[in-house]
């Protein structure tokens, strides 16, 4: 008789293969027509369309009663499992051989367990971190389950597995789980970056940081961003930090970078800070046409 996490490993497998052979993913129209600008538009809409579309085939399937579970849903089968042990068999079975992200409900049920749970999903990450399948796939499931669990020691975990990983797809998918905890991960963040020499993994950190402190603003991170961008050689990092932390007093300093360098920096960093200083609600016409004007001299 096969067991609980195969069962609803093969019938996860199974909604979601049914579920796109039905819905290919592709734009509503024929966009080859259309101008870039529409055209990205077009593919993000339906990027959007696929995610809740997927969001509720997932929930169709977690509530769709299954013979092979006695008329129970695997939500209910998932609910009644009393063990970390057994959450986590199911958990590890499931993002081996489901070739999806696993459904949050499963997560959710991991989270019952608290610190247990994270320090579990760290270990899982940890062991997993050199990434050839299926450990890439433990590992991107752990780190996105330490995305999820509404837990401040989540973040702690995922700045030790930052700072253990050199590998730009594994920090790439630390980056995005730190985003998800928002405002949790300022405190850790800011502590972990105190003195901070701004390696890779630091400058990865610290966007996740402007990121998280973009809805409530705190000083320190502001104050921070200033420092990093007046020490670091290359300014690319902190320009995009200034972006989404979106605080206007980076405008002046943005300005008078500008206007004592644009003509030795290149044309690329040159658009990022004219973008950022926009998007601040700053005004950059007349730095635009100076550049332009001295670029045909």
């Amino acid at each position: 008789m096969p067991e609980l996490k195969e069962i609803l490993t093969e019938s996860y497998r199974k909604a979601v293969t049914d579920y796109f052979d039905k819905n290919k993913m592709a734009p509503d129209k024929d966009i080859s027509k259309l101008s870039h600008a529409q055209q990205e538009e077009a593919i993000y809409q339906m990027i959007v369309r696929y995610t809740s579309e997927k969001i509720g085939m997932i929930e169709k399937w977690s509530s769709t009663p299954l013979d092979e579970l006695q008329g129970s849903t695997p939500a209910m089968v998932i609910e009644d499992l009393r063990e970390l042990n057994e959450v986590f068999d199911v958990f590890t079975h499931m993002a081996s051989f489901a070739d999806e992200e696993l459904p949050i409900l499963l997560v959710y049920k991991l989270q019952q367990f608290g610190s247990e749970a994270v320090t579990r999903m760290y270990q899982l990450a940890l062991d997993n971190k050199e990434g050839q399948p299926p450990s890439d796939y433990l590992f991107s499931a752990a780190v996105s389950a330490l995305g999820v669990m509404q837990l401040e020691e989540c973040v702690v975990r995922l700045i030790e597995l930052a700072d253990q990983t050199t590998k730009e797809p594994q920090l790439e998918q630390i980056e995005d789980a730190l985003k998800r905890h928002r405002e949790r991960a300022v405190e850790p963040l800011l502590k972990r970056l105190q003195d901070a020499k701004w390696s890779k993994t630091d400058q990865m950190l610290l966007y996740a940081l402007a990121y998280g402190a973009a809805e409530a603003k705190d000083d320190r991170v502001y104050q921070m961003l200033r420092g990093v961008f007046r020490a670091l050689e290359d300014k690319t990092t902190p320009i995009l930090c200034f972006g989404v932390y979106g605080d206007g007093r980076a405008v002046p300093m943005l300005r008078s970078f500008l206007e004592k360098n644009a003509h030795n920096i290149p044309d690329r960093l040159f658009h990022e800070i004219i973008g950022t200083i926009r998007s601040l609600g700053g005004e950059t016409e007349a730095l635009e046409q100076h550049h332009h004007h001295h670029h045909h001299e």
